[in-house]
């Protein structure tokens, strides 16, 4: 299943296409991610939301009921840049009859959250590194609280697939790149499975959102150390202070983290702001990286966020990270 968003006028000229992949146990229909569908839209774009099947909130639903005995199959790695690729073939095959010719399925924008960030950089050609994901997997009895990464448990069943080896191949040679993405935009990402080889296969501009109190798929493990790895001249990554990985998870860590005072209320004020900020966003990187509109290049640079920022929920842009950065971030 797949939802399109159309722009107002199909016929105004060009319609520059974007997908969205949602994340491990959601669905195309979270109110967020229709309502940057919406915005995206109302800017022009065509935007497709396709369901993972197998990995969504129907799936999740039939897992508590006893339905299914795993929490998805691991070859969901596969499944998911596939249904990318099916999807935009489906497209080209309407795009006479039904759009006359007009949408750009040449270069393609792909947005992702979470595991749908996966999806996004593994349908733009990044690799999964074999041998830096089994050093990642390997227990440690001495890992503390804070070295806890959540989204290894999910990248981690990559390595089922070790026993067949047509599978594994087509993680690690490139086989699920698909050479119409032209813009990679993604937020909270799980990343670690690719390494930084991996990123750095990615050559089109990258768009990189994380939070400061992500859980579920730490900044610095699974975001920064994929910034590092990109090679691209047009990489991004958007820094927001005093949230986590869904809206949901930033009031719970926040009410945690500072009990008794206004810390989750603030934040729940400014999501909002998050999310229009985000949308913002989205929207210049589209207009300037698939149609080459360089009015857009102000809304891209750090004065621009730095400005328009707000208490709690502050947003840093990230142009280049020293390694010595890294280091002082991972300690």
């Amino acid at each position: 299943p797949v939802d399109l968003y159309f722009p107002r006028d199909l016929a105004a000229g060009p319609i520059p296409v974007m997908v969205f992949s949602h994340g491990y146990g959601d669905t195309r229909t979270n109110p967020g991610f229709v309502a940057l569908a919406r915005s995206l839209a109302a800017h022009g774009f065509l935007v497709a939301l396709p369901e993972h099947i197998g990995s969504n909130t129907a799936y999740q639903e039939d897992l508590a009921l006893g339905l299914v005995d795993e929490s998805f199959q691991a070859t969901a790695f596969i499944n998911r840049p596939l249904d990318i690729s099916i999807l935009l073939d489906t497209l080209e095959q309407h795009n006479a009859a039904d759009f006359q010719g007009r949408l750009q399925l040449e270069r393609v924008g792909l947005l992702g959250h979470s595991f749908g960030g996966y999806t996004a950089f593994a349908t733009a050609g990044a690799t999964v590194d074999l041998v830096h994901l089994q050093e990642q997997c390997v227990l440690d009895d001495e890992i503390t609280p804070e070295e806890i990464n959540l989204a290894l448990l999910l990248q981690c069943r990559v390595l089922e697939l070790s026993d067949d080896p047509a599978m594994l191949q087509m993680l690690t040679d490139g086989s699920l790149a698909d050479d119409r993405v032209g813009l990679v935009m993604v937020m909270a990402p799980v990343t670690n499975l690719f390494g930084e080889s991996g990123m750095a296969r990615l050559q089109m501009p990258v768009v990189i959102m994380g939070g400061a109190y992500d859980i579920a798929a730490p900044v610095v493990p699974e975001q920064l150390n994929a910034f590092r790895g990109l090679t691209t001249d047009a990489k991004y990554f958007y820094l927001a202070e005093n949230t986590s990985h869904t809206p949901e998870l930033t009031g719970t860590v926040l009410r945690l983290l500072h009990p008794g005072n206004d810390a989750a209320r603030s934040s729940e004020e400014s999501s909002q702001w998050l999310q229009g900020i985000a949308h913002t966003l989205m929207i210049a990187h589209g207009k300037t990286h698939l149609l080459g509109e360089d009015s857009y290049l102000p809304y891209l640079r750090s004065a621009y966020v730095g400005t328009v920022s707000v208490e709690p929920a502050r947003v840093h842009l990230i142009r280049a990270l020293p390694p010595e950065d890294l280091e002082s971030l991972e300690e």
